[in-house]
């Protein structure tokens, strides 16, 4: 038996054991235990999107999300770690959401979420993810629950829709001279946000809103709601409606001979939109809360889209897409190289007026869960948006 010191602890006994325990167990690193979803060269993301059903066309933003990272993951990744996004389809069906974030947080294990897409779908999730502590950065939605109150994990980037209804309105009476509004909404949390901003507006005196004409996401015939529009004598129409409806809502406006002033919420900045409205949505004033994607601060992302999505077109929801993977981006530069899930909340807190190629002036805090709260107005012309205000807000 080897002697021991003077503090009556064996030395050379008790060291070797130590390694041999080391060495039984597979070295220091399993004696404590990782972070959830990263390894000395991996953070794991997941993300939930709709490449099937009546949203397919919006699931190109999480297309964008894993081409950034690729992009990334080119240039050396993050401290000598690669980012792998596991990308799972929910159909834009709430009850899918619940499955495929279950299965990606206790089954595959990832560290954290980026851009969820949908607000129904968030909702379904938003508590679990919570509850459990996994972030979730930018979430694909402008819902104003997301951040108010604020939750520990979840970070908002988008302006939400209810400062988004207001500054429309206001869009409206200002600089469109409207009379006489209506709102088409779709029948969920996302529709009725944008309804409750115009009607908090009405109440001020800023427009009469003499309609209100909602939808549901299953419908597929849109003659009997442009028939309600008409008849309500509304001269202008705000839009809190996906791609497919407005679309079909145009065109069904235009056989009856309805040609009101259109204005529609962020969801249908999209050069999609000349495609499935053709010439109706010509016109149409559209928000805007990221750099616009012909703009030249615009040029590193169409370089990117270029190179790693060359067969998609520019603009849209890729533009979100790559605002949304920039903001991980930067958080898990900032995190550092001991990346935990509670280190990177602290580093997204530290956002302070930040501004990345398409995603503008981020700010988030510890008792600040809302991104950013302006916007700016594009109008449809010639099969393009044209920027037709400054960066504006409610303050």
């Amino acid at each position: 038996m080897k002697r021991a010191d003077r503090t009556g602890r064996p030395t050379r006994t008790v060291g070797l054991l130590i390694c041999c325990l080391l060495v039984g167990l597979g070295g220091v690193n399993s004696l404590f235990a990782a972070e959830v979803g990263i390894t000395d060269t991996t953070i794991k993301l997941g993300t939930y999107q709709p490449i099937s059903g009546p949203l397919a066309p919006y699931a190109v933003l999480g297309r964008t999300i894993e081409a950034y990272f690729k992009m990334v993951n080119d240039r050396g990744g993050i401290h000598g770690r690669k980012i792998n996004l596991l990308i799972r389809d929910d159909g834009y069906n709430p009850a899918n959401t619940r499955v495929v974030v279950r299965e990606l947080v206790e089954r595959d294990k990832v560290f954290a979420f980026v851009g969820g897409l949908g607000t129904p779908t968030g909702l379904a999730i938003m508590d679990y993810l919570n509850d459990h502590k996994v972030p979730h950065v930018s979430p694909a939605s402008g819902y104003s629950g997301w951040a108010h109150p604020p939750k520990r994990y979840l970070f908002a980037q988008s302006t939400n829709y209810a400062v988004e209804s207001r500054l429309l309105t206001k869009y409206a009476a200002e600089q469109l001279k409207a009379k006489k509004i209506a709102v088409f909404y779709q029948n969920d949390p996302f529709g009725k946000e944008g309804l409750d901003g115009v009607t908090d507006m009405a109440k001020r005196k800023v427009l009469p809103l003499i309609a209100t004409v909602s939808y549901e996401r299953t419908d597929t015939d849109y003659a009997s709601h442009a028939i309600k529009l008409l008849r309500s004598g509304a001269d202008t129409v705000l839009l809190w409606s996906s791609s497919k409806p407005t679309a079909a809502l145009l065109k069904e406006a235009a056989k009856i001979g309805y040609k009101p002033k259109w204005l529609s919420s962020l969801v249908n900045l999209d050069p999609v939109m000349f495609k499935l409205a053709g010439e109706t949505w010509e016109g149409t004033i559209v928000a805007s809360s990221y750099t616009l994607y012909s703009s030249p601060e615009a040029e590193p992302y169409r370089q990117f889209m270029r190179k790693y999505l060359p067969n998609e077109p520019v603009g849209g929801f890729s533009v979100g897409g790559y605002a949304m993977a920039e903001i991980m981006t930067e958080a898990l530069r900032r995190a550092g190289r001991d990346l935990t899930r509670e280190k990177l909340v602290q580093a997204l807190e530290t956002f302070k007026d930040w501004n990345g190629v398409m995603a503008y002036n981020i700010t988030w805090g510890p008792n600040r869960r809302q991104g950013q709260n302006s916007i700016f107005f594009t109008k449809a012309e010639k099969r393009e948006f044209v920027k037709t205000s400054d960066w504006l807000s409610l303050d």
